[in-house]
């Protein structure tokens, strides 16, 4: 009982950033030791692992605090609730390497998604089989988030596309806070004393929105430093001079940060959280580029964070991996115009390498 008290004193201290006499200090990774002399304005006040050993930080948290579950696929889980987690894209993107993150087959998700997609022959024609387990026997997924995003039935018969909406308001109104887009729809929420399989035939989602809904808002450039390694491939050509982006910034008709609020309602850490940041932050970036912002923070409320009981192993394998470098993302500047958001492409985007530990692979629970 005594070391289990110490280790949630510990933990709660080293969240104050408060250490009670006796207590020895936490470990300060040594990732985070920057000189910040070595950059030049525009480039990194951040080092090149930090979005993904925020990332790892928490998987550790959530195996030596979480809690035993019990859960509807009766694999049973390790949670921690209320968690947040920021992911920085002024210098990185966060496409995790100590496990090879499939980046293209979450890129292709969140184009369905986008697309309105309900039908597993949508996704199967982009190479991607993330769905394949939770659709019917015709590969309907019923009414799943791009149907919610880009047909949100009104209770007067007409449907509201979300994204075409709340895009017209981020042209119209930047610094409205009442850019939210919901896949949240209880109507149609799925059933879970079915199997998700069993839920379209009766006109529901297979499976109820995980990332539930997201926001986005804008802020002010603030100087050179708000511009990092990754997003100064955003900055338009012409205020790529430092003495014309500072009287930008000055006049306040330098380019805007464009950050995301997401929210997750249940979270599976190991194989659903890296492919959530790498689809987001890669929406996130794609909005950036096509309205002429600049990509910021993507981040990530968690109603319930966990890892399954059979990932244990898997996750401890991860965390004993040093990550690399992350990559950077941009896009070819002669697209940037807010007629090409529907033409997103998951091979149009380019990227410096992508250096990664070798994939480590679990079952997807399914239930």
């Amino acid at each position: 009982m005594y070391t289990q008290l110490k280790n949630f004193f510990q933990y709660i201290a080293s969240a104050v950033k408060f250490i009670p006499v006796g207590m020895e200090k936490p470990v300060v990774h040594q990732s985070f030791m920057v000189d910040s002399e070595k950059y030049s304005p525009y480039l990194a006040h951040y080092p090149m692992t930090a979005n993904e050993t925020a990332y790892l930080q928490l998987l550790e948290e959530i195996i030596t605090f979480g809690v035993e579950k019990k859960d509807r696929t009766g694999k049973g889980t390790i949670s921690l609730h209320g968690q947040s987690i920021t992911y920085d894209l002024k210098d990185t993107f966060p496409r995790f390497t100590t496990k090879f993150v499939a980046m293209k087959t979450a890129i292709a998700e969140m184009m369905c998604f986008l697309a309105g997609s309900t039908n597993l022959k949508d996704f199967h024609a982009l190479n991607c089989h993330v769905w394949d387990e939770f659709a019917d026997d015709s590969g309907d997924l019923g009414p799943i988030y791009g149907k919610q995003w880009r047909q949100w039935k009104r209770s007067v018969g007409t449907e509201i596309d979300q994204i075409t909406e709340v895009l017209k308001l981020l042209a119209k109104s930047p610094y409205s806070r009442r850019l939210i887009v919901s896949a949240w729809n209880p109507e149609f929420l799925s059933n879970e004393d079915l199997r998700p399989k069993e839920n379209p035939s009766l006109g529901l989602m297979s499976l109820s929105p995980c990332h539930k809904d997201f926001q986005l808002l804008t802020r002010p450039m603030q100087g050179l430093y708000d511009i990092g390694r990754n997003n100064i491939h955003y900055l338009p050509e012409h205020f790529r001079d430092d003495e014309v982006l500072e009287q930008a910034v000055a006049q306040g008709i330098a380019p805007m940060f464009l950050d995301m609020v997401l929210s997750i309602r249940s979270n599976d850490m190991f194989l659903g959280h890296p492919f959530n940041a790498v689809q987001y932050a890669f929406l996130l970036s794609w909005i950036s580029h096509c309205y002429s912002m600049i990509p910021g923070r993507l981040t990530i409320h968690i109603g319930d964070a966990h890892i399954y009981s059979d990932h244990v192993s898997q996750v401890d394998l991860q965390l004993s991996r040093d990550p690399y470098d992350a990559i950077e993302v941009y896009f070819d500047p002669s697209t940037r115009c807010p007629e090409n958001f529907f033409k997103m492409n998951n091979s149009d985007f380019l990227s410096t390498q992508y250096k990664h530990h070798s994939a480590i692979h679990a079952d997807l629970a399914v239930g």
